[in-house]
C-alpha cells in the first residue's frame, strides 16, 4: 500500500521532471511485480 501511495504522490505533486518520474515509476513497477511474484 505504501508503494501505491508513493506513486500517487509522485503523480499528483509532479516534483520531478518527466524522465525522473518515469524512472521512479519503473522502479515501483518492478517492485510491485516482484512482490506479486512472491505471493504466487
Amino acid at each position: 500500500m505504501n508503494a501505491v501511495y508513493y506513486f500517487e504522490s509522485l503523480y499528483v505533486q509532479d516534483q520531478r521532471g518527466p524522465d525522473a518520474t518515469a524512472a521512479a515509476a519503473e522502479r515501483l513497477r518492478s517492485r510491485v511485480d516482484e512482490l506479486l511474484g512472491e505471493l504466487s
